[in-house]
Order: structure tokens, then sequence, then C-alpha cells
């Protein structure tokens, strides 16, 4: 089982579109990359995503966040 955080720009403390994986993998919001399929895939079958502070989302957020990306 993986967990995701989000990303901020820590100048901008604008959200960015890139998730980090529990390994440390960097994966791009890109529809044409395959860990970011898998990601989306990830989250809505339960895995954890976390907001940028570390503090995990629940199911019904990550979900509604998960619908918001491309």
């Amino acid at each position: 089982m993986m967990s995701y955080r989000k990303t901020i720009d820590p100048i901008t403390k604008q959200p960015m579109p890139i998730v980090v994986r529990s390994d440390g993998a960097n994966i791009p919001f890109d529809p044409a990359n395959t860990d970011y399929q898998k990601f989306k895939t990830d989250v809505l079958g339960g895995d954890t995503l976390e907001d940028p502070d570390g503090v995990a989302m629940t199911q019904e957020e990550a979900d509604a966040f998960i619908a918001t990306l491309p």
C-alpha cells in the first residue's frame, strides 16, 4: 500500500501539479504518465492521500480531489 502527499510551492504557497509517493517518487499530473494513473486508482481504492502538511485526508476528501484532476 502506497501513500501520497499533495505539494505546494514553498514560496507562493500555491498547489503544485505534483504528488510525492511514499517511496519519494515525484509524480506529475500528466494523464499519459502510468504512475499518475496508478496514483489516481490507488487513492480511489483507499490508499492514503495527505495534504501538504502530512495530514491524512478522509476518503471523501481524497475522492473529491481526484475528481478535479485531468
